[in-house]
C-alpha cells in the first residue's frame, strides 16, 4: 500500500488515498491491429513484432507485442479506476518476466 501511495499523486500534486480492500481490474486480448496501431502511434516497429522471420529466429520464436502495450494496461486501471481519474505515476520501473504473444489476454489487477 505505501509504495502505490508514494508512486501516485494527483494533479494538485497531493496524494490519493486507497482504501484496503479495494480492488479494480482490466483485461485485454492484444491483438495484431492493436500491435499495429501501437506502432503507428509510437514509432515502434521492431521487426520482432512484424517480421516472421526476423520474430522466428529470436528466442520467442514468433511475434510478441510491444511492452508499452501492457504498461499501458497498467496505467488505465490506476489512471481510470484506482485510484482514479487525476491520478499520474511519479515513477516506475518494468520486469516483462514473459512475453505477450499476439492472441494471448491479459488481465491486470490491483487490490
Amino acid at each position: 500500500m505505501n509504495l502505490i501511495r508514494e508512486m501516485l499523486v494527483t494533479l494538485t500534486g497531493g496524494t490519493m488515498a486507497i482504501s484496503i480492500g479495494q480492488s479494480a481490474s482490466r483485461s485485454m486480448t492484444v491483438t495484431g491491429e492493436i500491435v499495429k496501431r501501437y506502432a503507428e502511434l509510437t514509432g515502434d516497429f521492431n521487426p520482432l513484432h512484424f517480421d516472421d522471420e526476423f520474430a522466428a529466429k529470436t528466442r520467442f520464436g514468433r511475434f510478441i507485442s510491444q511492452g508499452g502495450i501492457a504498461v499501458g494496461l497498467v496505467h488505465a486501471l490506476v489512471a481510470m479506476d484506482m485510484p482514479g481519474a487525476g491520478t499520474v505515476f511519479t515513477e516506475q520501473h518494468w520486469n516483462f518476466a514473459v512475453p505477450v504473444y499476439i492472441g494471448e489476454s491479459g488481465r491486470n489487477q490491483h487490490r
